[in-house]
């Protein structure tokens, strides 16, 4: 429950200050799959789920480069539910950059 509140609310950040805020949110979430807990891994990949949600197609665009690392970890984790998580996100960010996210992540 705390991942979705805390998923809400950063889904209403990014649609409101978009651009400005989420140079300094995605670095974060990377760091986060750096963490030995499963959770908060998948957390991150919940939290890139929102950010991809709450953006528009050209902000996506803009920041795919920025995304990719973090989706491309995601889907090589030891984790099932990481990686579950992990292929949303990949799901969102092929819809927002189309041929582009495949090549990015492959």
């Amino acid at each position: 429950e705390h991942q979705q509140v805390a998923g809400r609310a950063l889904g209403d950040l990014v649609r409101r200050l978009g651009d400005r805020v989420l140079p300094e949110v995605i670095p974060h979430l990377e760091d986060g799959l750096d963490s030995p807990d499963d959770n908060k891994r998948r957390g991150v990949c919940n939290g890139l789920i929102e950010i991809m949600r709450n953006c528009h197609a050209d902000q996506i665009a803009n920041f795919a480069d920025r995304l990719t690392s973090p989706i491309r970890r995601s889907l090589t984790d030891p984790s099932a539910e990481v990686r579950k998580a992990g292929a949303r996100a990949f799901d969102l960010l092929y819809s927002g950059i189309h041929v582009r996210a495949l090549d990015d992540i492959l």
